[in-house]
């Protein structure tokens, strides 16, 4: 990350993307997914199978994160409920979507993801697995053509073709009205229309498709938010700490209180949440889940709430 520092824009989450830096991705991003769809059959699929690169919708990719979610979701509910909360927003998400989304989702997550693995009819390809503004980097060197550069490709993952995309448009590090009307519009059929143009593979590919796969992999993010978040939510709620405790220690911290790196933290949270609630609304997902079937098998023990937040 020093190196490209020195030579590039780091694109933090301070300053979310434009619709113009979006689609100066898209070529890239285009390239990347023709050149590795079919992941899941042939020598593709052995490669990636070589390097542990699983399916985001497989049994075992999943069950990580169900052994954690159940210890953070009535409390991420909680949070979303709170009216004024500068985190959450106006209205709050059980007005705005429903209630209970956190802990639904807990308990529905594999059927929500199902549609995302091949064996369910879903287009695989190979994903960053973190596309967001602090893995990225924007310049005008002559070694990178594209005009930008990523970086942190710890969290790999087989996916449907729009999962890069998704997960950066959902991530909140693109600016709101690209991640919402008429700029997704945009975004999605100039990423579509490119595919389209160079795949071997999935010529029969419908934007339909397309579209609600990029809508299931928008939730990527907000499973890491609803998993690997857990410690965040739990020592806020019990312990009055780790930026969270201003919501849900009950003790009257403040931003004041806390120290740069954890007002960071909220500023790049509340711009995620936004962008999560917008996902789940433009997509009609909460309806979605109350449709689905649970599967509790694999779920981690349950937190509940302290008594001051009950």
């Amino acid at each position: 990350m020093e190196d490209a520092d020195a030579f590039a824009e780091h694109k933090v989450h301070e300053h979310e993307l434009t619709l113009a830096e979006v689609l100066k991705m898209i070529p890239r991003l285009v390239e990347v997914a023709v050149a590795w769809e079919g992941a899941d059959r042939g020598e593709k699929a052995e490669t990636l199978a070589a390097l542990g690169i699983d399916y985001w919708a497989a049994a075992g990719n999943l069950a990580q994160f169900k052994a954690q979610m159940p210890g953070c979701a009535r409390i991420f509910d909680k949070l979303t409920t709170m009216e004024g909360c500068g985190l959450i927003g106006t209205p709050s998400w059980d007005r705005r979507l429903g209630p209970g989304l956190v802990e639904m989702f807990t308990r529905k997550v594999d059927a929500f993801f199902a549609r995302a693995h091949p064996e369910q009819g879903a287009t695989c390809t190979i994903s960053h697995g973190d596309l967001r503004g602090d893995n990225l980097f924007f310049c005008n060197r002559a070694d990178y053509p594209d005009g930008w550069l990523c970086i942190d490709f710890q969290q790999m993952f087989r996916g449907p073709v729009p999962s890069d995309l998704a997960y950066l448009m959902g991530s909140g590090s693109v600016l709101p009205e690209v991640y919402a009307g008429d700029g997704l519009q945009t975004v999605l059929h100039a990423f579509y229309d490119a595919f389209m143009a160079r795949t071997q593979l999935y010529k029969d590919y419908t934007f339909d498709q397309f579209t609600e796969e990029y809508a299931v992999m928008t939730a990527v993010l907000f499973t890491y938010y609803a998993s690997m978040g857990a410690a965040y939510y739990q020592a806020g709620a019990y312990e009055n700490a780790m930026g969270m405790h201003i919501e849900l220690g009950g003790k009257g911290a403040v931003e004041a209180d806390l120290s740069p790196e954890d007002v960071r933290k909220r500023m790049w949270w509340t711009k995620a949440f936004a962008n999560f609630r917008a996902n789940f609304r433009t997509f009609d997902q909460y309806a979605l889940l109350q449709r689905l079937p649970e599967n509790l098998e694999g779920l981690g023990p349950w937190t509940e709430l302290p008594p001051h937040l009950a």
